[in-house]
């Protein structure tokens, strides 16, 4: 237990000390402060990274509570009110720079050396007077100096969900541009290889702090993530994805409200509207679908998204058709197969071929294209995507 815990209970007032005691404090105000900073520099290894500016600050403020110590004690019986005068004009860098820690740490050192200076500066019938008054006026220090990380913390919090917000809002437009990389990298996004987009709706006891529990998820998987509300959609933007269904199954308990849809994966953030709006498209679509898994991916609703007149999707899946028409062999196959039920005999004779040489057609359309004929769902992709190139081509 340190010594902080040790001591008894402090009075909350000025302790009545001689008039010699206080002018010997007051005469020693400037040794104190430079004592102070010699024992920081010796005992705090982070305080020599520091800014020479930053470490000129930390100077100021110790002579400022010197200073402010001393006037305290010239009023006997008042409470210990360290003001604005300790911290005034000190820069918000200076609190971004050292962490709240780090400052208690410092706050120990300053009461350290002024412990250490009482015998030697005061009567000995008045050291453990003035040692009890270090701590009291020291613990209100403290008191101040977590307020004003508080503020800031608070502060910065505000900033950060604002900025955040813009960043969502250009993913889901698909607008990301140059200030919104920027606005993403002071977030901490770091743009590694691999980045989807994943969208929602939170309900429920998790509405309020829906996001909190996605970021911590997600960077416990050493993720990249920008998360936030778009409208009415909830949208989260990871990097550094390898498997995004397996992602998505991990943050899908956090989305309470219904179905979830992950958008494909794409090569960074800059291509990340692509992303959010399949996945966009897809959340509108699922309806569609009644037994969709949950989640789902934008891509296995293809159909209901071109249904709906998704253009992206329209595009997709003709194209794909294209690709089957290609192979003209295997899209008169694929036809005949969907045309007929699924029934390989029924095909066979259709266009004059054994039903195992239906079987061969149907395994290389799963192999070239990496959809399965013979799946339901697949199935109704596929003949969606004959149709589409048709009517394009048309």
């Amino acid at each position: 237990m340190t010594r902080w815990l040790q001591m008894p209970a402090v009075p909350a007032a000025t302790p009545d000390l001689d008039e010699r005691t206080i002018d010997a404090l007051t005469g020693a105000a400037a040794h104190l402060s430079g004592a102070i900073v010699a024992a920081m520099a010796e005992r705090l290894p982070w305080y020599g990274a520091l800014s020479a500016e930053h470490r000129s600050w930390i100077g100021i403020i110790a002579h400022n509570s010197v200073t402010a110590f001393t006037g305290w004690l010239r009023h006997p019986g008042s409470p210990p009110q360290p003001g604005g005068e300790v911290f005034a004009g000190v820069p918000v860098s200076l609190i971004r720079a050292v962490s709240l820690e780090q400052t208690v740490a410092a706050v120990r050192v300053v009461v350290d050396v002024i412990e250490q200076c009482v015998e030697a500066l005061v009567p000995a019938a008045d050291a453990v007077a003035v040692r009890t008054a270090v701590l009291t006026y020291s613990r209100d220090i403290a008191f101040l100096t977590a307020a004003a990380y508080a503020r800031t913390a608070e502060a910065r919090g505000a900033w950060d969900a604002r900025i955040e917000a813009l960043v969502i809002d250009a993913v889901a437009r698909d607008d990301i541009d140059a200030t919104a990389l920027g606005q993403a990298a002071a977030l901490g996004w770091r743009d590694g290889q691999g980045c989807c987009v994943i969208v929602g709706r939170p309900a429920g006891a998790d509405a309020a702090d829906w996001t909190v529990h996605v970021a911590a998820l997600a960077r416990r998987g050493d993720l990249s993530v920008v998360a936030g509300m778009h409208a009415e959609t909830a949208v989260i933007v990871l990097g550094g994805v390898a498997d995004p269904a397996r992602t998505a199954r991990l943050l899908a308990p956090r989305l309470t409200g219904g179905p979830v849809v992950f958008g494909p994966r794409v090569r960074g953030l800059a291509a990340s509207g692509m992303s959010a709006r399949a996945a966009i498209a897809g959340l509108r679509a699922v309806a569609g679908w009644p037994g969709a898994p949950r989640p789902v991916s934008a891509e296995s609703l293809l159909p209901e998204r071109a249904l709906l007149g998704d253009a992206m999707a329209q595009a997709d899946l003709a194209d794909l058709g294209r690709r089957i028409s290609a192979h003209p062999v295997l899209a008169e196959t694929l036809q005949a197969y969907l045309d007929n039920g699924g029934a390989l005999e029924a095909t066979g004779r259709v266009i004059i071929a054994h039903a195992n040489t239906v079987r061969y057609r149907l395994r290389r359309i799963t192999t070239l294209f990496g959809y399965a004929p013979e799946d339901p769902r697949d199935a109704v992709l596929l003949r969606t995507a004959l149709t589409l190139s048709r009517l394009h081509r048309g």
